[in-house]
C-alpha cells in the first residue's frame, strides 16, 4: 500500500485493528534496486539491453524518482519490449517512444490528435471521469462502469467511440465489473501522473470534480440502501450541491439525477413544512396577544392563501410558456441554463421533470394536439422581432411526446410564429407575433406540413390563439377576433387602441385581456371591467367557474363571473422575477398555479389555515 493512503486505513476499524502488528515497510527504491528491476525481468526470458540504455534510463529517472515514476518505468519497458529487435531492446527504440517521460504523453497525444473534436470533448469527460482526485493525496486511477461514463444528456454514441479508441491504444482497459456491467478504467495510472495535456485538465477541473466525486458516492450509498431519505441533502449543503448543478447538469448521470430530483422534492417538503410553521406560530400570536376569539371565515388569517414555491429545476432561467397534453403530461418551454434543451416535460404533475432534445434561442409556443398524446407542436425564434433569425429558429413537431423533433412549416411566411394552437378537428393554427410585418393567420391540414392563409383573415399581428367550445378566439393589434371553420368571421372587441394578448371563455361570457381586461357576453356590448394590462388568461374550473390574469405589473389577478377583480399574488411572490410571461391552471388539481418568469417557474397551491401548518 502506497504510505499517502496508509492514514485512510483509519476509516475502517477492522482493518485499522489488524496493521500495527503487520505491517512491513518498504522504503523508495536506491539505484541498484531500480537497476535490477530492469534487467531482472529481461534476463528471466533471454532479452538483452543495449550498452548504454539501462543508464540512460536510470539518469532520467533521475536520483529519486519518487512512486510517480514507477508506473511509469512500467510503461516503458513494455513499449521497448514491443519494439524489441530479435532478442535486443535497443536505444533508438527508446528514443523513438520519447524516453521514459515521454512515452505514455506521446501516444497519448497521437491518439487524441486523430479524434474528431467533438470526440476529443468525450474524451476529456471519459478520462476525468476515470480519475480520483485526491485531498492531500496523489491523483488515481478509477474504476467506472460504461453507464456512469453516458452523462444524462450527452451522446452515448461519442462516448462508446471514444473508449473503444482508447482502448484499441491501450490506454483504457475494459472488463466485466464485479454487478456484471461493462468497466472502464485507464491502463496506467502513469497516464494520470505524466500526461501533460491531462495534467492539466486535472489542475483546471479540480474543485469541481471534488464535488462531483462526493455527489457520485453519496449518490452510489442512497441507491444501494434501497434510496433511503436519510442520505439526501438537506438544507445548507442542498443549495450549495443546487448551485454547482446549475452549470454541471450535464455532467451527471441517470443516476445522480435521481438522486437530486429527490434531494429536490425533500427540500419543497420542507420549504412547505417551514412556511406552515411560520404561519401558525404567527396565527397564535395574534390570537394570544390580541385575547380575541376568530371564527374560521373566508377573511382573516385564516382565509385560503396560495403557497408558492419555486421549481429548482428552472431557478434563474426564463419560462416562456406551458401546456398540457391530451394525456395530462406538462410542456414547458425555456430559456437559459446549461442544458442542451429549451423543453421540459413532467409526467406526474411537475414533481419530476425531463429535459427534451430540442434547442433554439426562444420558446414562443407550444401546442399539444388535444386528441393525439403523443403529437406535440413547438414553435421557436428570436425573442424580439428586430433580432435576426437562425438556423434553429422554426416551427417543429414531435410524434412520440417530445423524444424527437422534426422541423416542419417550410412554406410558412412567418418570421416569428407566436401564437400556435392545434384544434380537435385536426387542424393547426399559427400565427405572427412580429408586430413589423403584420401578416394573416395560416391554418394547415397535414400536421404543419404545408399552410395556407385563412381567407379574410385580420392582417395585424397575431398574440394569441384559443380553440374553445367549437370556435377560434384570435388576439390581435386589432382586438379580438372569433373564427369558426365554415369560414365565418366575428368582430368580437374593435374598440380603438385595444390590444388582445389573450382570451378566455366560459359559461356563454368571454373574457379578454390586453390593454385592460373586458367581459363579452352575446347581445350586450363589451365592457371594460379592469384597466390592468394583460399578458395571460385561463379559465379555474368550478361552478361557476373564476379566471386569472396575468399582468405586466407582475401580479396575478382573479375574478368570477360577477366581474370583481382582486389580486391573489404580488411580485414579490416570485423571488427576483421582473416579468411573468404566464400563469396557468392545473386542469385535475383544484388550487393548483403554475407561473412562468424571466427568473423561473413558480407553483401556487391554494390552501386552507389547517392544511397550511
Amino acid at each position: 500500500m502506497r504510505a499517502d493512503f496508509f492514514g485512510k486505513c483509519a476509516l475502517y476499524p477492522e482493518l485499522a485493528a489488524r496493521l500495527p502488528d503487520r505491517d512491513v515497510l518498504v522504503g523508495q527504491m536506491d539505484g541498484d534496486e531500480l537497476r535490477r528491476a530492469i534487467e531482472g525481468p529481461a534476463e528471466l526470458v533471454g532479452l538483452h539491453y543495449e550498452k548504454g540504455l539501462v543508464n540512460t534510463i536510470l539518469d532520467d529517472l533521475g536520483p529519486e524518482p519518487g512512486p510517480g515514476a514507477l508506473p511509469l518505468l512500467q510503461y516503458t519497458l513494455l513499449e521497448l519490449w514491443e519494439r524489441r529487435r530479435g532478442q535486443w531492446l535497443t536505444v533508438d527504440a527508446y528514443h523513438e517512444i520519447g524516453g521514459v517521460w515521454g512515452s505514455l504523453a506521446q501516444r497519448a497525444d497521437d491518439v487524441y490528435a486523430n479524434l474528431t473534436p467533438l470526440q476529443q470533448i468525450a474524451a476529456q469527460w471519459i478520462l476525468l471521469q476515470l480519475t480520483r482526485f485526491g485531498e492531500g493525496t496523489e491523483d488515481t486511477r478509477r474504476r467506472a462502469t460504461m453507464t456512469e461514463l453516458l452523462p444524462y444528456q450527452g451522446h452515448a454514441a461519442d462516448i462508446e467511440i471514444v473508449v473503444q479508441k482508447l482502448t484499441d491504444a491501450r490506454l483504457l482497459t475494459t472488463n466485466q465489473g464485479e454487478t456484471g456491467h461493462e468497466a472502464v478504467e485507464v491502463s496506467h495510472e502513469a497516464l494520470i501522473r505524466g500526461w501533460p495535456r491531462l495534467r492539466e485538465w486535472i489542475n483546471e477541473n479540480r474543485t469541481d470534480h471534488l464535488i462531483h466525486e462526493q455527489l457520485r458516492e453519496i449518490a452510489a450509498e442512497w441507491d444501494k440502501h434501497q434510496r433511503d431519505h436519510g442520505y439526501l441533502y438537506q438544507g445548507t449543503r442542498f443549495k450549495e450541491i443546487h448551485q454547482w448543478v446549475k452549470t454541471h447538469e450535464s455532467d451527471l448521470s441517470q443516476l445522480e439525477q435521481e438522486f437530486l430530483q429527490d434531494c429536490r422534492r425533500s427540500y419543497r417538503r420542507g420549504q412547505i413544512r417551514r412556511i406552515g410553521v411560520g404561519l401558525m406560530t404567527l396565527v397564535l400570536a395574534v390570537l394570544l396577544i390580541g385575547g380575541v376569539t376568530m371564527m374560521v371565515t373566508e377573511r382573516g388569517p385564516f382565509a385560503p392563501r396560495i403557497v408558492w414555491s419555486s421549481v429548482l429545476d428552472f431557478e434563474g432561467m426564463t419560462v416562456s410558456c406551458l401546456k398540457w397534453g391530451a394525456d395530462r403530461t406538462m410542456y414547458v418551454g425555456f430559456t437559459g441554463g446549461t442544458m442542451n434543451s429549451n423543453i421540459a416535460r413532467s409526467r406526474d404533475g411537475g414533481a419530476v421533470w425531463e429535459f427534451l432534445d430540442l434547442r433554439g434561442r426562444f420558446v414562443w409556443e407550444i401546442a399539444p394536439d388535444p386528441q393525439r398524446a403523443d403529437v406535440i407542436y413547438a414553435a421557436l425564434g428570436p425573442e424580439t422581432p428586430n433580432l435576426p433569425r437562425n438556423q434553429e429558429d422554426g416551427l417543429y413537431r414531435s410524434q412520440d411526446g417530445g423524444e424527437s423533433w422534426i422541423r416542419i412549416g417550410n412554406d410558412l411566411p412567418i418570421s416569428i410564429v407566436g401564437a400556435l394552437e392545434a384544434s380537435p378537428t385536426g387542424i393547426l393554427y399559427a400565427g405572427s407575433s412580429d408586430y413589423t410585418t403584420p401578416t394573416q393567420v395560416y391554418a394547415s391540414n397535414d400536421q404543419g406540413e404545408t399552410w395556407s392563409p385563412l381567407q379574410d383573415s385580420p392582417q395585424a399581428a397575431v398574440y394569441h390563439l384559443n380553440w374553445t367550445d367549437g370556435r377560434l378566439l384570435i388576439g390581435t393589434m386589432q382586438g379580438l377576433w372569433q373564427w369558426i371553420e365554415d369560414g365565418r368571421w366575428v368582430h368580437l372587441l374593435k374598440e380603438e387602441r385595444v390590444v388582445v394578448m389573450a382570451a378566455v371563455s366560459a359559461k356563454d361570457v368571454v373574457f379578454a385581456g390586453g390593454t385592460g381586461i373586458f367581459e363579452l357576453r352575446s347581445g350586450r356590448e363589451p365592457r371594460k371591467i379592469s384597466d390592468e394590462r394583460v399578458r395571460t388568461l385561463d379559465v379555474m374550473p368550478g361552478s361557476p367557474p373564476s379566471f386569472v390574469a396575468s399582468t405586466t405589473g407582475g401580479t396575478i389577478v382573479q375574478w368570477g363571473l360577477d366581474a370583481q377583480i382582486r389580486t391573489i399574488a404580488y411580485h414579490d411572490a416570485f423571488g427576483k422575477a421582473t416579468f411573468i410571461y404566464f400563469v396557468r391552471v392545473q386542469p385535475d388539481v383544484s388550487g393548483q398555479f403554475w407561473v412562468g418568469t424571466n427568473n423561473g417557474l413558480y407553483q401556487g397551491k391554494m390552501k386552507r389555515w389547517f392544511e397550511r401548518l
